[in-house]
């Protein structure tokens, strides 16, 4: 039964057994965490996060998942939560660096990358002879070089990769997304759809249905892309992380339709999830969007406004090819407006970037 483990737990909490009901609650709350129920099993981890003593094995280990999931609906809870059991004395090396790795993720999301790379060295520093964290390490790479623009970085360690683990849904999934920073849309969608043939729970872990979507829109196909979209949406219903990116993709769905409205509305609303959420990024991408479709609908003073707005954004967090797409749609802007002074210079600042990283813009 579903409520098996959490019955056995009650029956433990009664008889004074504490460490019992603590051990199936956890247990419980990793099972409806890997079936995308984040705020049920996030409250699991909670009551095992107030209730147990401060460096008990067990409290370590609801902060340390429950901090690893709260990159989908609070990163700055998720960077206490993963912080305080990095600095937990004598901590064990399977922690350690799994905590490393997930501070990796979300500073990665929180548009951080100086930050990722700081923890992806400490991870480094450390002896790692279990094949599960050691494969775990390599995706963080492979998330710190797609975000770094790392492109041919990444494709020559993706074979590093796939001989740890040749059938790996996540690694399918890095270089999926690598496909899609190098303009090669249909490999991408192919690959999205084998992994959700081989695996179709990956769903529930991987944000597949948001990349499949944006990755149709791309290829002009907007009927699978707004199913996709709608269906990630409902997948991960009260994830601020994934309705952030959903939203943006499908408001360039539905300017794409030429429903401008329902459209600006759209990334409206995910600029809103991007800031509960505490993602950079992710702002600076949907207003991005926003800016676009006010492109899209000729309102130029407000394109730009918000073009620029997502530039500055963007440059702090240091992601050259989204750098790089802002100033691409910019320079459309400059040029309807007439100001030959800023296209001309956002001209070289798009050659920069060209000059250091492969971007197929």
């Amino acid at each position: 039964l579903q409520d098996e483990p959490l019955l056995s737990a009650l029956h433990w909490r009664q008889a004074g057994k504490l460490d019992k009901a603590w051990t199936l609650e956890l247990g419980d709350a990793k099972t409806q965490l890997e079936r995308g129920l984040l705020q049920s099993g996030l409250t699991l981890l909670e009551a095992i996060i107030q209730e147990a003593p401060k460096e008990h094995a067990l409290r370590l280990g609801a902060l340390l998942l429950a901090g690893s999931y709260l990159v989908y609906l609070d990163m700055q809870r998720a960077d206490v939560y993963l912080n305080e059991v990095l600095n937990t004395p004598a901590l064990e090396l399977p922690l350690k660096v799994r905590a490393l790795l997930a501070l990796v993720d979300n500073a990665v999301y929180q548009g951080d990358m100086t930050k990722a790379r700081h923890f992806i060295a400490r991870a480094e520093l450390q002896d790692i002879s279990d094949s599960e964290l050691r494969l775990s390490l390599e995706h963080q790479r492979l998330e710190v070089m797609l975000r770094s623009s790392e492109f041919e970085k990444a494709e020559a360690h993706l074979p590093n990769v796939y001989a740890l683990d040749k059938n790996n849904i996540a690694t399918q999934s890095y270089e999926a997304q690598l496909r899609y920073y190098q303009a090669r849309f249909a490999e991408a969608a192919a690959l999205f759809e084998k992994m959700r043939q081989q695996d179709p729970d990956c769903v529930r872990r991987l944000t597949l249905e948001n990349d499949l979507g944006t990755t149709y829109w791309t290829l002009g196909e907007l009927t699978k892309a707004e199913a996709e979209l709608q269906k990630s949406l409902e997948t991960w219903r009260g994830s601020a992380h994934v309705e952030a990116l959903s939203h943006m993709h499908l408001s360039f769905v539905r300017m794409t339709q030429g429903r401008t409205r329902e459209a600006l509305g759209l990334a409206e609303e995910a600029i809103d999830y991007s800031r509960r959420l505490g993602s950079l990024t992710f702002e600076a991408d949907a207003t991005h969007h926003l800016g676009v479709i006010y492109f899209q609908n000729g309102q130029l003073a407000k394109a730009r406004e918000w073009m620029e707005c997502a530039l500055q954004q963007m440059r702090g967090v240091g992601d050259l090819y989204r750098e790089s797409r802002i100033l691409s749609t910019l320079l459309g802007v400059y040029a309807m407006l007439g100001d030959s002074v800023a296209a001309e210079r956002t001209v070289s600042e798009v050659e920069a970037i060209l000059n250091v990283t492969s971007n197929p813009l």
